[in-house]
């Protein structure tokens, strides 16, 4: 979805309040919501549409009326789901509470440990991110460019040799300021240059914290179907 779209989306909001409430009383209504929501960026399309079925719908029905809050649903409904209908499974699957609180993220995980990598995927799905897996460094650089991670958590040294290091360099030259923020899972005895780092003999409860200590802004979900993770 391009910004034209999310501008669509906006623009029919106010007009379907507008017709009823006025311009300027849909306007601070919708202001007055996006104030107080925990999605007031509207990173993208999604997000506008969580923050059109929750925060402001309630805005909509404290101000006005549960009826018109209702009206303002129905009327938005194709709108939304045409929004929503180009998501691939990956972004679906993030908790929408989670995301209009800019807390649920996509994962790149890339490794070829695959009992670890299943361990791992159950707790961070669990947790209402999304994990999209990569077996290898080619299959990791590949992913970033059409999921666009919000993190990477990679092994130390990939299938091919490629380490992470040299995986954050090259994704640097892919995507420039987009490289997302990489995790490396290190053996028990390994060492990462000033990179967080998660020993595998560690708790996956450990890693959990780590990863939601990050922060930066939300990438645009992904527009393909990407290959199944690790289940």
């Amino acid at each position: 979805m391009t910004g034209q779209d999310i501008g669509e989306l906006r623009g029919n909001v106010l007009a379907i309040l507008g017709e009823v409430l006025g311009d300027e009383r849909a306007e601070r209504i919708f202001a007055s919501a996006l104030s107080s929501s925990p999605a007031a960026s509207l990173r993208d399309d999604y997000a506008l549409c969580v923050f059109v079925g929750g925060p402001l719908y309630g805005a909509v029905c404290n101000e006005a009326s549960k009826d018109l809050a209702d009206h303002l649903m129905q009327r938005m409904r194709p709108v939304m789901d045409r929004v929503l209908a180009g998501k691939s499974g990956v972004w679906r699957d993030l908790n929408p509470v989670m995301v209009s609180a800019g807390e649920a993220m996509v994962i790149l995980l890339a490794t070829a440990e695959v009992e670890l990598g299943v361990e791992i995927e159950t707790s961070l799905t669990k947790r209402g991110h999304a994990v999209v897996g990569a077996f290898n460094g080619l299959q990791a650089l590949e992913r970033c460019r059409t999921c666009r991670p919000d993190l990477v958590l990679a092994d130390a040294e990939l299938p091919g040799k490629l380490t992470a290091q040299r995986l954050i360099e090259l994704m640097q030259l892919a995507l420039g300021l987009n490289a997302p923020p990489v995790i490396v899972l290190a053996p028990s005895d390994d060492a990462a240059d000033d990179l967080p780092l998660w020993r595998k003999n560690g708790a996956i409860s450990e890693l959990i914290d780590l990863v939601e200590g990050q922060t930066g802004s939300h990438s645009v979900p992904p527009l393909l179907k990407l290959p199944a993770s690790f289940g």
